[in-house]
């Protein structure tokens, strides 16, 4: 069984999937642990540099994700094409590893951007996690502007078999786990 555990930015989803893969002894795929492992495959930099510039590559030739972020994070169109670029290797690599695994064991994947990376039917069950906006601020700080350019909560939504709001206090990994439980067993 592949679980999907998606949702903007901040509302725990990390928190949530490691929790979950520990309690349910499942493998986790961290789709931001993915992409930062395709951002140093030479082809993908090559191609990076093509079109963002050699600004993007730090002194060490490694691809510096903070400027990198801050060209795309600005431009709508800069970020499309950053995602042209990277989703696909995304894709690509967690199917090959889904194949690699035996027996069709448990996975969770994470990642806020599961349906737009192409994997949300490789999920047999999408948990989608939500929070208040102002919990979500409070909880990401700086990072709140990558919320920005995040589809909206009720995109995320529509793809639901399970919605949890995270109150962020202890009753939210509870309701994590029941949510999973009745699809596990």
């Amino acid at each position: 069984m592949i679980i999907g555990i998606t949702g903007r930015v901040g509302v725990g989803k990390s928190t949530a999937a490691a929790h979950l893969a520990s309690v349910f002894d499942a493998t986790l795929i961290d789709l931001d642990v993915v992409g930062h492992d395709i951002l140093k495959v030479p082809p993908v930099i090559r191609i990076l540099t093509r079109f963002f510039g050699n600004e993007v590559v730090d002194e060490s030739g490694e691809v510096d994700r903070k400027r990198l972020g801050s060209m795309v994070f600005s431009s709508p169109a800069q970020l499309d094409l950053l995602n042209q670029i990277v989703h696909p290797e995304i894709r690509d690599r967690v199917i090959q590893y889904l194949e690699w695994l035996p027996n069709k064991p448990r996975v969770i994947i994470v990642g806020a951007l599961i349906d737009q990376i192409g994997l949300r039917t490789t999920c047999d069950k999408m948990l989608v996690i939500i929070a208040a906006p102002e919990a979500v601020a409070k909880a990401v700080g700086s990072k709140a502007k990558i919320g920005e350019v995040q589809a909206d909560e009720s995109e995320y939504k529509k793809d639901a078999d399970s919605v949890v709001i995270n109150t962020y206090d202890d009753r939210f990994l509870a309701e994590c786990e029941k949510a999973v439980k009745q699809w596990i067993i």
